[in-house]
């Protein structure tokens, strides 16, 4: 496994659990139960990394 699929599985990592604490905090505390659109664009570059992460590693 080459240093950057690494560095992106370890970014694509953190992106999803920021997503998700995300989404706890918007639904679960808040008043308003709405998802705001910048959870959508975080989960979005998760998978964008994601996929980077994958096909960086064959």
């Amino acid at each position: 496994m080459s240093t950057l699929a690494l560095l992106l599985a370890a970014l694509a990592g953190i992106l999803f659990l920021a997503t998700v604490i995300s989404i706890h905090l918007s639904c679960v505390t808040a008043r308003n139960k709405d998802i705001p659109r910048w959870i959508f664009a975080l989960g979005g570059a998760c998978l964008v990394v994601a996929t980077a992460a994958v096909l960086t590693f064959f």
